[in-house]
């Protein structure tokens, strides 16, 4: 019986700690992609145009998140989720960065001078960085705080397995 409360432990606490390590990956590449993309965007007048269109970083960032979160699901590797979640972080970033000028450049009249720089920017970068902190010091417990009391389980899915568990091995005993 101490294996099962050993494996209920250690399911238990791998959550937390592997997430945390991940998400605060994607904190700091986050943090460091909005900084430098946005010094970089002010101060180097640098654009890609393909066919005439001027591609935003919007879009880099768009495709960096699909291609991380992509693969951060088809695979199971310490190294490689760790990677994935520095990409996560930038393309993230990136999508930040350029929100002030997608939320500046709609309407009807597309002859009004864009803003790169939008007020709610800051409000867009501190809400995401508390959100990613208050999943790094409280693990899952967030999500379940948003859930009715009906969805909430009774018990922890680690001691329903233990008692699972344990139920199976005394009624072999009999």
């Amino acid at each position: 019986m101490k294996w099962v409360k050993n494996i209920e432990k250690r399911m238990a606490n791998l959550w937390h700690k592997e997430a945390s390590r991940l998400l605060f990956n994607i904190l700091i590449a986050f943090l460091l992609t909005f900084i430098l993309a946005h010094l970089y965007s002010l101060f180097v007048p640098f654009y890609i145009f393909i066919s005439g269109y001027h591609i935003h970083h919007f879009y880099h960032g768009m495709f960096l998140l699909a291609v991380a979160a992509i693969g951060a699901v088809l695979t199971n590797r310490g190294r490689i989720h760790n990677f994935l979640s520095y990409v996560i972080g930038v393309g993230l970033g990136l999508i930040v960065d350029e929100l002030g000028l997608l939320l500046s450049c709609t309407g009807e009249r597309l002859d009004v001078f864009c803003s790169y720089h939008f007020p709610s920017q800051v409000d867009f970068v501190v809400i995401v960085s508390l959100v990613l902190l208050l999943f790094i010091f409280f693990g899952d417990k967030p999500i379940r705080w948003c859930l009715p009391k009906s969805w909430r389980p009774k018990e922890s899915f680690s001691k329903s397995v233990y008692y699972s568990i344990s139920r199976a091995i005394k009624e072999l005993r009999k």
